[in-house]
């Protein structure tokens, strides 16, 4: 199946504060950032253009950017590197950390639509709700309305295959089920012919 993904930027902000230590002989002045960063990211079937799953993740993060301290009648004494140089690499390990979250919960959407385009095409029955069959394919399994499957029930010949020494087994139709009714995991619909019951095998039928 494939996805399209498209992310936005829900919030950012990046902020420094400034914080003063000391006051007769020396005063020590520390530059501090703080950084929020919310990501949400829309994943989106192509085949349906329906939005399939819209994961978000957010970080902040806090550091110090630089300290400087004056000493009366000497001025500045040495500090750290350049304020914005700093807050810059802050913004990018706030990046990082939001991509690395967002990132493995894509993974965990994209894993699950792929394993559920993974099931066996082959539906089984799964009971009568209100006088229709109910099988537990749908949509997701590109079933529509008017779909026809023929229900079989396999019976017992009491012969033997001499090559296997297993039983001959007849699959004999039941019923032709004709759906009506789809959901994205299960259909149901009226079934021209026996009632199923459980243990009863459903193939897509020959004529449409």
């Amino acid at each position: 199946m494939d996805i399209l993904i498209v992310g936005q930027i829900d919030s950012f902000n990046a902020n420094v504060t400034s914080s003063q230590t000391g006051f007769y002989v020396g005063t020590r002045i520390k530059q501090t950032g703080v950084t929020n960063l919310k990501v949400t990211a829309r994943l989106i079937s192509i085949e349906k253009g329906t939005i399939l799953s819209a994961p978000s993740a957010s970080a902040s993060e806090t550091g110090v950017l630089s300290q400087s301290t004056t000493v009366q009648g000497m001025g500045n004494g040495a500090g750290t590197a350049n304020d914005g140089s700093a807050l810059g690499r802050l913004v990018d390990e706030t990046v990082d950390a939001v991509s690395a979250d967002l990132s493995g919960k894509i993974s965990v959407v994209a894993q699950a639509e792929a394993a559920a385009h993974t099931l066996p095409s082959i539906p089984k029955f799964v009971g009568i709700e209100n006088g229709l069959t109910v099988i537990n394919r749908g949509t997701n399994a590109g079933i529509m309305v008017g779909d026809r499957f023929s229900v079989v029930r396999p019976t017992t010949t009491g012969l033997v295959d001499p090559d296997t020494n297993q039983p001959i087994i007849r699959k004999k139709l039941l019923c032709t089920l004709v759906i009506s009714i789809v959901e994205d995991n299960i259909s149901s619909g009226s079934c021209d012919g026996g009632v199923p019951a459980k243990g009863d095998e459903i193939a897509p039928s020959q004529s449409k």
